[in-house]
């Protein structure tokens, strides 16, 4: 006695959707956090290996390996946020850096939770790379404070500078002085 199914469309589907997480120009997941607090990833596209520096079976098998290449100081807001979005069940939007060969990285992730009936709590989401925005991000804050003919501080820098420096005196009674030259 036997049976026969088709499973063509399935595989066909398995595949697509694959091919699909192969083409967006991030990482796609899902991140699963127990009520106790135990985490894991049921599925760690391949781009994580661009990412984070590790294939995504290692991901999958010791889910700590992608918190342990987040910059310190960037991994307790990452894990602060998470918890957030645990807790309200809104989107998960972090800004974090990695640190993958001794190189920094800016990576962007976002998920939308799903809570179990289990308290169990499901993101499905994607992380992109947002170096080239934060490199342009840093040149406009430069070019924002710093006379480009002359290289120095301008006027816009100087003011708060001042205005920093008089807060601080006002809260913490911290003396300060301004010297101007021309």
């Amino acid at each position: 006695v036997g049976t026969h199914l088709d499973i063509t469309h399935q595989r066909q589907t398995e595949r697509q959707l694959s091919e699909l997480a192969e083409s967006v120009p991030g990482i796609i997941y899902s991140f699963v956090m127990e009520p106790d607090g135990k985490f894991y990833y049921p599925y760690i596209s391949r781009k994580t290996e661009e990412f984070y520096g590790f294939p995504p079976e290692i991901g999958m098998k010791y889910p700590e390996s992608i918190f342990q290449v987040i910059h310190p100081e960037d991994l307790g807001r990452v894990q602060e946020t998470i918890a957030c979005s645990y807790e309200s069940l809104h989107q998960w939007v972090c800004d974090y850096r990695v640190l993958v060969d001794g190189q920094s990285k800016w990576l962007r992730g976002m998920a939308q939770p799903e809570r179990e009936s289990d308290g169990t709590v499901i993101w499905r989401g994607m992380v992109i790379s947002i170096d080239d925005q934060k490199q342009l991000e840093e040149e406009l804050q430069r070019l924002s404070t710093i006379d480009e003919l002359t290289g120095v501080y301008n006027r816009r820098y100087a003011l708060t500078a001042l205005r920093s420096g008089l807060d601080q005196y006002i809260r913490y009674g911290t003396v300060f002085s301004a010297i101007s030259m021309d």
